[in-house]
């Protein structure tokens, strides 16, 4: 007895989301491995046919957050977010597409400001401002210098009481 392992301290809560029939069957499983590292596994089953199987492992720093994802369908993703900043990398074994973006969020007592850059040629930036009056405004603009596609929004909403 004295060779074997304490595993007295492993803890791994396995949570099962259940299953959802609509014309396909959909499965989610979710394990806390440790307090920092999640394991989460999703199914998809359509005509006794396996249409999707993905697992994510998400690491909760106190500063940070990683995830890195498989997917069957032959796509593999890592994301990094870090305060305001966020990356993304996803990559298609079986096309061979590569996307790769960055963004950042401004939070501040005046407004909020958010931007994002990607491989594919698509920035983009968005304005958020509240007023006291309960007026909402938010400018918004994407590029898309690839396709020659530009777009401008502005938007006004009252928030209800």
């Amino acid at each position: 007895m004295a060779d074997q392992a304490d595993n007295s301290n492993l803890t791994c809560p396995l949570v099962c989301y259940g299953f959802i029939t609509h014309g396909r069957l959909n499965g989610r499983v979710k394990a806390s491995i440790t307090d920092n590292l999640i394991v989460q596994a999703r199914t998809e089953v359509s005509n006794a046919v396996l249409d999707m199987a993905r697992v994510d492992f998400d690491y909760l720093a106190q500063n940070y957050v990683a995830n890195f994802s498989l997917e069957t369908r032959g796509v593999i993703g890592a994301s990094y977010i870090q305060a305001s900043l966020a990356t993304e990398f996803v990559y298609n074994c079986f096309s061979r597409d590569v996307n790769t973006s960055i963004g950042y969020d401004c939070d501040s007592e005046m407004a909020q400001v958010q931007g994002k850059i990607g491989s594919n040629g698509v920035a983009s930036a968005y304005l958020f401002k509240g007023w006291n009056m309960g007026l909402d405004c938010i400018l918004s603009a994407s590029f898309d210098l690839k396709n020659k596609d530009y777009m401008l929004g502005l938007s006004f909403s009252r928030r209800g009481k």
